[in-house]
């Protein structure tokens, strides 16, 4: 996720789903507190509804750099989700 507003790259649900891939469980995190990460594993069909009903867009390149190349900005709390880079066939 990016601060900046117009640095921001909206993700439709087609290239999240082509990126996330079709393994049943992906893994986010949240950054909950500051300094604390807090990760878990997703149910592919739930997540696919959260990001259908919160949108996604490319990380920033902190959690890029951890594989979490995807961010659904639903809270206070944006859920990072590892997913192949924009640019991955």
């Amino acid at each position: 996720m990016n601060a900046n507003p117009a640095m921001r790259r909206r993700v439709s649900l087609d290239e999240a789903l082509r990126r996330i891939g079709d393994q049943p469980d992906i893994h986010t995190f949240r950054s909950t507190q500051p300094n604390i990460l807090t990760g878990c594993d997703w149910d592919r069909d739930e997540l696919i509804a959260y990001i259908t009903a919160h949108g996604v867009e490319d990380s920033g390149p902190e959690a890029t750099a951890m594989g979490h190349t995807l961010v659904a900005n639903a809270d206070a709390h944006p859920l990072f989700i590892e997913a192949a880079p924009p640019d991955t066939p």
